[in-house]
């Protein structure tokens, strides 16, 4: 039979194969005949002869030629799949003989035998299920797939355990195979195959962690000499083909994150940044669970953040660099020190962060750079509200409050102004150091903030960084102006203001709120002013001052209008009871809210004429 005739000549060539040319041919003629052969014995025979050839096992090309075997498997399964349903398209006669996918796939397991390393037994494995969850699983039972993955765990612990000639390339080619078929196991098989956790060698450990961070930094290098490193995410667009960018890149990325989820320590997922950055870090659940908890760990430690920190800084101190790969590099490193500042010595703080952090703060309006001038403006933040950086927020914050009414809203989001302002202002405020040393620089921030407002446009605009938020945060955001945005950012800082400030300001605040153009920006304003006073955001003290500021015959006089205009967004449409307990003397909003209960000292009350 023909078929019969091919395997031989293939396991003929297969012992005396001697250069990378007969190892390709010989690969390639593989994935063919395994689809075609009819006999279950001849499988597991050509699958036993590619797992223990010399050939293809010998080094320096293991780790390569694994990737290889891994994917003649991958492909092997899809070709028989796709035959199976398409039987006229078969150009061999044996074929219409040819074997179950049930029986295939078992033949092909019965070759992963005890006469190759177990490790080789995870390739199989491997490529066998991912070349069934490219096709949807058509023609695999659940009991066959759920068979393979446990064979694929099982295979990768007793893998752990075997004593290898060549170690780091046998523990590459387990890690590359793990990373290729993670994504497509159940939840329970993904918990299985962390078997890191169950390593008793300290020094195996080490080592496997030492061909971790190998393996993430050449990939790194591969990655730069590529010259698809050398575009831009935004640019894809304008330099790559519709042809590229429908299949190939997707599926690039794909392969990439596949290997990226088996990476698990921290300086190792800075090497595989730009696949992180390029997918969405917020839409990696496992990223962000490995990335937080490497984090959580490291922030244990704050020698050991700092050394982290010093050995991974940006490479151009100072500057933006040109290729996307080190700015991507750079945004790692922006995102990690948001995490760490707080913990990492004001010294060290001083000569890290800041140098790093100043060159993005502005960014003259490059889209490119907007995630990173975010991060580097989060890492000021940080440093600045850390209490042992006294001296650093004395020295810089003043310019950098200059910095922010400069960005804003040309390049700063709202969010983040609010965020930076609100952040500004706690710092500034007692019981901070700042108060005392500068006490009158709080009180200028906000009046650089209200002057503004008079000036600023009240049209619409949408955040300049698209932030995943809650659908009320988002809303809000997109329907503010510039304006709106000035007056929320003084309503956000009443709880952090001093006593004498409150009062000061709860006046302006009122005003500022009516002073907005847009009814509807104004609603919002009004609806957050009164959340604010009411929704125990104050401490004790600031909340009997706004009560008291509330509950004065003159400020009711002059805040009349946002009084009913409150109480018509708290029930719209419906009259409110007002019943007053003279025992008690407190004013209750009932019907709907007989919860919410304000209570006025006896002489305020009787001084605004309350019955």
């Amino acid at each position: 039979m023909a078929t019969d005739k091919s395997l031989a000549a293939l396991l003929r060539a297969l012992q005396s194969a001697s250069g990378e040319q007969d190892i390709s041919r010989i690969l390639e003629s593989a994935t063919v005949l395994y689809a075609l052969l009819s006999n279950p014995s001849n499988v597991s025979l050509l699958t036993s002869q590619l797992l223990s050839a010399p050939a293809l096992w010998t080094p320096p090309t293991l780790v390569q030629n694994a990737s290889r075997v891994l994917n003649v498997f991958t492909s092997a399964s899809v070709r028989l799949l796709r035959f199976q349903e398409t039987p006229g398209a078969r150009d061999y006669p044996d074929t219409q003989r040819s074997l179950d996918v049930n029986d295939w796939t078992a033949a092909v397991i019965k070759g992963a035998s005890a006469a190759s390393p177990r490790s080789r037994h995870v390739l199989v494995f491997a490529g066998l299920l991912q070349g069934f969850r490219s096709q949807g699983r058509h023609g695999i039972s659940p009991d066959l797939h759920n068979n393979l993955q446990d064979a694929l765990v099982t295979a990768i612990n007793l893998s752990l355990h075997e004593n290898s000639q060549d170690t780091t390339a046998t523990d590459s080619s387990l890690i590359f195979a793990i990373s290729f078929v993670f994504e497509t196991l159940d939840l329970s098989h993904k918990t299985a195959a962390f078997a890191v956790g169950q390593i008793k060698d300290i020094i195996a450990l080490q080592r496997l962690l030492e061909d971790l961070s190998e393996f993430s930094r050449s990939l790194n290098l591969q990655w730069r000499q590529n010259k698809l490193s050398e575009i831009d995410v935004s640019e894809e667009q304008d330099f790559l083909s519709d042809e590229a960018l429908r299949t190939p890149v997707p599926l690039l990325w794909r392969v990439l994150r596949n290997t990226m989820f088996a990476i698990v320590m921290l300086s190792i997922l800075r090497h595989l940044c730009f696949i992180s950055t390029r997918l969405g870090t917020d839409k990696l659940s496992e990223y962000t669970f490995v990335y937080l908890a490497a984090i959580d760990i490291l922030s244990q430690y704050p020698r050991s953040a700092g050394a982290f920190l010093k050995k991974n800084q940006p490479t151009e101190i100072g500057r933006i660099p040109q290729h996307p790969l080190d700015r991507c590099m750079d945004l790692f490193f922006l995102t990690a020190a948001e995490h760490l500042a707080f913990i990492l010595d004001a010294d060290i703080a001083r000569e890290l962060l800041t140098s790093a952090a100043s060159p993005y703060l502005s960014t003259d309006g490059d889209p490119r750079l907007l995630p990173i001038f975010e991060a580097a403006h989060s890492v000021m933040l940080n440093l600045l509200a850390a209490p042992h950086n006294a001296d650093i927020a004395a020295s810089q914050i003043e310019s950098y409050a200059s910095l922010l009414f400069q960005v804003f809203p040309r390049l700063l989001s709202p969010r983040q102004f609010l965020l930076a302002i609100k952040q500004l202002v706690r710092i500034m405020s007692p019981p901070s150091l700042l108060s005392v040393q500068r006490p009158l620089l709080c009180s200028t921030v906000l009046d650089v903030v209200h002057f503004r407002i008079e000036s600023a446009t009240s049209v619409p605009f949408k955040p300049v960084v698209k932030v995943p938020t809650v659908q009320s945060e988002e809303s809000n955001e997109n329907s503010m102006s510039e304006q709106s945005v000035l007056v929320h950012a003084l309503i956000d800082s009443l709880p952090f203001l001093d006593i004498g400030g409150l009062e000061d300001w709860l006046p302006i605040t009122a005003k500022s709120v009516h002073s907005i153009q847009d009814p509807t920006q104004r609603d919002i304003a009004k609806s957050r002013f009164w959340e604010v006073l009411s929704s125990g955001e104050m401490d004790v003290a600031r909340a009997a001052v706004c009560v008291a500021w509330w509950a004065t015959k003159e400020q009711i006089k002059q805040q009349s209008d946002m009084i009913k205009e409150c109480v018509r967004l708290i029930q719209p449409g419906r009259g409110v009871d007002r019943s007053y307990d003279k025992d008690t003397r407190n004013l209750q909003i009932a019907e709907n809210y007989p919860h919410v209960t304000w209570s006025f000292p006896s002489d305020v009350s009787a001084a605004n004429g309350v019955t």
